[in-house]
């Protein structure tokens, strides 16, 4: 790790990480049994302004069958939220920041120092959300009608959603997506102008214009 964490207590390698989208509905609520040192899951956790649409996986848990028995026990371990482990859906501070930003996670336990945030129909989808809540009128929004400082991560419920179709849905997750993949390393092209594009795509959604 060339940069310096001062939190880190254990360094994993690749050998060691399972994969979470092969582990079954049990494991994932109760950990990896079986004989195998393969029982380490990300986990994701704090944010920082940078990590906006996507961070990549750098802290991990011990997910074997004893480890999550032994937090599902302890009275010193918050064990709850564990019905939204691993599944997809968009990452944010619990509160206390002045930027609404969140990012996109899939596949990872949360810590309880941030909420997962996930579509409960088919009305939207993850990434749509994402696009919206990281969009200037989103931050707009949430100053103006919700809260000016201090934000919380509660404060999202109170922003108006514009149900988009079919084309509207593609188009915004297509623009997150190449977010992501900017985050990731993956396309060489210059975040702040897919930003744009996505800030001038969301005052097309709500009918509005900056």
């Amino acid at each position: 790790n060339e940069n310096a964490d001062p939190y880190i207590s254990r360094v994993i390698t690749n050998d060691r990480v399972a994969d979470p989208s092969k582990l079954s509905d049990d494991e994932k609520l109760n950990g990896i049994k079986g004989d195998t040192y393969r029982v380490w899951v990300p986990i994701e956790k704090g944010f920082r302004n940078s990590d906006i649409y996507y961070k990549p996986n750098s802290t991990y848990i011990n997910w074997s069958r004893e480890s999550v028995t032994d937090l599902q026990n302890s009275s010193a371990a918050r064990w709850q939220g564990y019905d939204y482990f691993f599944q997809e859906g968009f990452f944010s501070s619990r509160g206390g920041f002045s930027d609404l930003k969140v990012r996109y996670t899939n596949n990872a336990v949360i810590d309880s120092t941030g909420v997962l945030f996930t579509p409960i129909d088919g009305a939207v989808s993850a990434k749509y959300l994402i696009g919206l809540l990281n969009s200037e009128l989103g931050e707009h929004i949430t100053d103006t009608f919700i809260n000016s400082s201090g934000k919380q991560a509660t404060d999202m419920r109170h922003i108006p959603v514009p149900i988009p179709n079919s084309r509207e849905e593609s188009q915004m997750t297509k623009l997150v997506d190449q977010a992501i993949e900017i985050q990731k390393g993956e396309l060489n092209e210059n975040l702040s102008e897919v930003q744009e594009k996505i800030d001038q795509f969301v005052e097309t959604l709500y009918g509005v214009e900056l």
